[in-house]
């Protein structure tokens, strides 16, 4: 029996893309505490786990806004720079130092009481999604085996950020006594299948991705449907960091709401409360698991987060994707590139446009081929299960190496 130690800053995704291989360490045998800032706490508890809080809540959401409001195109009220993000370039924003400050007071914010609590406990692995930086530190101090868990395809690293997210950290490091190290993890659990991921190497372990959202009772009719059905969902994330959730959602259905489909717009309670009056063939639900009701659709429409896109490409169906953070427009374009959905740049949207692209994504043939492909290659991958089973081996080999 292995002690795993799950770290995730306080961000209810970020922490969703870790449950699975959670689960499946706790299914293994080993012990798992999850340790995160307060915010989620309700959150972790909600998916089985007792929650071990560290550090204290700063306010993210605003830092993102201050800086998002200030790079807004006056005219039309978009960001002056997503017109110029590609997939190389497409973590300009992510890679401004603000966003690096972001993470390190985050960090900050952990790192004292995350170091107490993996000194008491001593854990044999600590397993960290990418923006939770002082997991990596906590590792290093304690000599343990540091597993960064991806929740998509890999932005840091596509885009040569490693390097300037370390030199940001350095006063951390330096104030533990440690060196700083780019590489930061033994190794990177990458649930993101190899034909949408941009960066892998020996140290990275592909794993078959997992869907989890939080708990929800499925209502009878997502079983049961009349005529094509199609989802439209714009996430959590880009409504937090925006606070415009409910602004593209009507634009989107009024532009394909003549089509002869079924549509299931899925919303947050904040975005239900704020909706107008939605077309007969509109169905709105709150927040429904939404890999559950993409068994049902034949399209989705979609802000282009990276686990709404894993989980409708494990769903097997085409997708259009109106990206607006850097890490939604490098999986967008990887998207597209496989041939399994549509990517429709912000600056490019229009209701013809988000019209003809889901007219696209209903009746070509090839791209629900595509989207059958990626859906029977991320089948075909190892599970959490299988690499549970080895963490008693590659903590040893980490162990071998201090």
């Amino acid at each position: 029996m292995m002690r795993v130690l799950f770290a995730v800053w306080a961000w209810p995704t970020h922490y969703y893309a870790l449950v699975p291989f959670a689960w499946a360490c706790r299914a293994a045998g080993h012990e798992v505490r999850v340790a995160s800032q307060p915010a989620i706490a309700d959150t972790i508890m909600a998916s089985g786990f007792s929650p071990v809080v560290v550090g204290q809540d700063l306010d993210v959401n605003g830092m993102y806004r201050a800086r998002l409001d200030r790079l807004r195109d006056e005219s039309d009220g978009r960001l002056a720079r997503f017109s110029r993000w590609n997939a190389r370039a497409g973590a300009e924003l992510g890679g401004r130092p603000h966003v690096m400050r972001i993470h390190a007071a985050i960090a900050e914010a952990m790192l004292d009481d995350l170091l107490d609590f993996g000194s008491s406990w001593s854990p044999d692995v600590i397993v960290w999604d990418p923006g939770t930086y002082a997991a990596p530190i906590v590792a290093r101090r304690l000599g343990v085996a540091s597993l960064r868990h991806l929740w998509g395809p890999d932005i840091v690293r596509h885009t040569a950020l490693e390097e300037r997210w370390v030199a940001e950290f350095a006063e951390l490091f330096d104030r533990y006594g440690l060196g700083p190290d780019p590489s930061l993890a033994d190794r990177t659990v990458d649930p993101c299948p190899p034909s949408l991921q941009v960066c892998a190497d020996s140290a990275t372990l592909p794993v078959r991705y997992v869907p989890y959202t939080a708990p929800a009772v499925l209502p009878g009719w997502v079983h049961r449907q009349d005529r094509t059905r199609v989802c439209v969902t714009w996430g959590t994330t880009t409504a937090r960091m925006t606070g415009r959730g409910v602004e593209m959602l009507p634009k989107v259905v009024d532009a394909i709401a003549d089509l002869d489909v079924e549509i299931v717009l899925t919303v947050t309670r904040t975005e239900l409360d704020a909706l107008p009056a939605m077309p007969e063939n509109v169905r709105v639900a709150e927040m429904l698991p939404l890999h559950a009701l993409l068994e049902s659709c034949s399209a989705i429409v979609h802000q282009g987060g990276p686990g709404t896109m894993l989980t409708a490409a494990l769903a097997g169906i085409p997708q259009l994707l109106v990206p607006e953070f850097p890490d939604q427009v490098l999986g967008a374009v990887r998207l597209a590139e496989s041939g399994a959905g549509h990517h429709l740049p912000v600056d490019e949207v229009s209701p013809g446009a988000i019209r003809q692209s889901l007219v696209t994504a209903l009746e070509d043939r090839s791209m629900t081929a595509a989207a059958q492909r990626l859906r029977d290659e991320m089948a075909g991958q190892r599970t959490y299960a299988s690499l549970a089973d080895g963490l008693p081996e590659l903590a040893a080999s980490v162990r071998s190496r201090a």
